[in-house]
């Protein structure tokens, strides 16, 4: 059978449906089939397609050869997928990994057998028990709340609102121009990012930039300290930004050693950059996956004992999510899951509330899966990539969304809860520089150097959280209006509320986003164990749900906002669509 694929397009084949392999419990399904390619610097994919479930079984690249050649893989029930989540799967061919060049894919004589499976089960995820999301909110027509200061929820996590790095050199030509090897960053833009207080951030691909990797982490430990942002707090990746190749252990422990030569205090190294994705190479499977790490990770711990391994997952695919966490468990003290949250629509509640709550409920389940891997370790997630993706919309200005109000309060919101709730102990939302010139699309943008003077709606929702997040999260008592939807794990408040007080006790800060287009939200709050002395406010909004989301000067997106004090109660309106700051004083 002949597969071609045009150039710039996504040509697949899938098996008949109505002749489907039908799973059965405790089963394995072996394939094989003869193929040979046209194009030899392309390979072509081979996957499962299960109907139903949210990934496949498996998929391996089919690597480029004139001459016919056998392949052959399979997949076991309980490992690579469960019969009752994908009780049919087909077989589905695409003669190029990525959408640019022209292919052409021939197979022939494809065998599906069934066989009883060798190896043992996963956990289930289905089944694993954990703690709903806590909104602290309950359902209530008023927005009202009752804070203690002496009723803390524990410390608050300010590494919530961190921002990634691309490479050092690279994508962009900044901040060092790859050709020339000469810094670029404007002043402007290294200020912008001072200015944001960044907590935390990362950079993959470090260990294939145009120096020597010595030199390479040289120029790093420079670049943050310039930044202000902490080296202890910086995520290092190593290899290639698409993960078609992979560097030695020995590279990894160099590395390393370089690091801890010079008292860089470099601590997290995530090895590889979504290894999972079609157009990965360096792993045909995850297998080959979780052997390159704990390869890795034996070669850091001995040149670093207290090293932090990174692990990279895909969450909803069982073999690159479940099967390595358990493979590998021992070898990983971080998970790395880049939560890009799909929107689903164009409603701006969806976006805001229901596609973020489904989000974390499912990076909690994952924070379960963690802990039965690792009964005896302390193990926990750092996200180095996400954002808000998938945001419908009519016309040229809709891409504006993936960087204006519609990403601003998607942002805030599970900045919200990642601070009070701390379900990661870190994450880096994606990207730190995007284009936005003669007619390009904005990336999920922070700032950009095409405009060294603006910056995205994204980099205004940091630059106002990173100093609205004190020592200690605090509990939450009251009510607000909610937004019901089915399932009810899905459902929440319109108004989540981050709660904070300084170390002293002497400061408290509130960030509560209204992810309601429509309805203001008057609010009263009610305190104990702390006397308000004084109240200020700021307001961060877009009337235009498809407004460029760079903007000229910050003081076109926010205003002051008023709040009253009379005695221990402060009272003021979140407006629509709004993220408010608020910082009280004690008297």
């Amino acid at each position: 059978m002949r597969i071609h694929h045009p150039a710039g397009t996504h040509a697949y084949l899938v098996s008949d449906p109505d002749k489907a392999v039908r799973t059965k419990k405790g089963m394995a399904y072996l394939v094989s089939f003869w193929a040979r390619t046209a194009n030899m610097d392309e390979p072509g994919i081979f996957y499962w397609e299960a109907k139903g479930a949210a990934s496949s079984p498996g998929q391996w690249p089919i690597h480029p050869s004139e001459q016919w050649t056998l392949h052959k893989y399979e997949i076991h029930e309980g490992v690579d997928f469960f019969a009752d989540n994908a009780a049919e799967i087909f077989l589905a061919f695409r003669p190029a990994r990525s959408q640019t060049p022209e292919q052409t894919l021939w197979i022939d004589d494809v065998v599906v057998t069934e066989v009883k499976t060798t190896k043992s089960p996963l956990v289930d995820e289905r089944k694993l028990e954990y703690a709903p999301l806590q909104h602290r909110l309950k359902p209530g027509e008023k927005f009202e709340m009752t804070i203690d200061a002496n009723k803390r929820i524990g410390p608050a996590v300010p590494q919530a609102a961190g921002e990634s790095f691309h490479r050092l050199a690279g994508y962009g030509r900044h901040p060092w121009n790859i050709d020339t090897k000469e810094y670029v960053l404007e002043a402007k833009l290294e200020q912008a990012i001072r200015d944001a207080k960044l907590p935390l951030t990362r950079f993959y691909a470090t260990g294939v930039e145009p120096w020597p990797i010595e030199q390479t982490l040289d120029i790093m430990a420079q670049f943050m300290d310039k930044l202000n942002i902490p080296r202890q707090w910086t995520i290092i990746e190593l290899e290639t930004q698409g993960a078609d190749e992979k560097l030695s252990p020995e590279f990894w422990a160099r590395a390393v050693a370089h690091s801890k030569t010079k008292g860089y205090e470099f601590r997290f190294w995530e090895i590889a950059n979504e290894p999972y994705t079609r157009k990965a190479t360096a792993f045909d499977t995850p297998d080959d996956y979780v052997a390159h790490l704990i390869a890795c990770a034996k070669a850091i711990r001995a040149v670093q004992v207290d090293a932090q391994i990174g692990i990279g997952i895909h969450s909803t695919a069982q073999g690159w999510g479940n099967y390595i966490l358990k493979q590998a468990a021992g070898y990983y003290d971080f998970v790395v899951g880049h939560y890009y949250c799909p929107a689903g629509s164009s409603d701006f509640e969806q976006a805001a509330l229901t596609a973020n709550f489904e989000m974390l409920d499912h990076i909690l389940m994952i924070n379960a899966l963690i802990d039965t891997y690792n009964p005896d370790r302390d193990v926990y997630q750092l996200d180095t990539e996400w954002g808000v993706t998938g945001i419908g919309g009519q016309g040229p200005d809709a891409a504006w969304r993936r960087s204006n109000i519609y990403a601003a309060m998607h942002r805030a919101v599970r900045m919200i809860y990642y601070a009070r709730e701390g379900m990661l102990r870190g994450a880096a939302g994606w990207e730190m520089f995007s284009r936005a010139h003669d007619g390009r699309k904005p990336g999920l943008a922070f700032l950009t150097r095409d405009f060294p003077d603006k910056a995205f709606m994204n980099y205004w929702v940091y630059y106002y959280f990173n100093r609205h997040v004190g020592k200690y999260a605090l509990d939450i008592e009251g009510t607000a209006p909610w937004r019901y939807v089915k399932p009810e794990k899905s459902s929440g408040p319109q108004t989540p509320t981050l709660v904070t007080l300084d170390e002293g006790g002497r400061r408290m800060y509130f960030v509560i986003a209204n992810a309601s287009w429509d309805n203001d939200a008057p609010c009263v709050v009610n305190l104990a164990n702390f006397i308000p002395g004084a109240a200020a406010g700021v307001v961060l909004t877009q009337q235009d749900r498809d407004a460029p989301g760079l903007v000229d000067s910050v003081r076109d997106v926010t205003r002051d906002l008023p709040v009253e004090l009379s005695g221990q109660k402060l009272s003021f309106t979140v407006p629509s669509h709004s993220v408010v700051f608020i910082t009280v004083d004690a008297k």
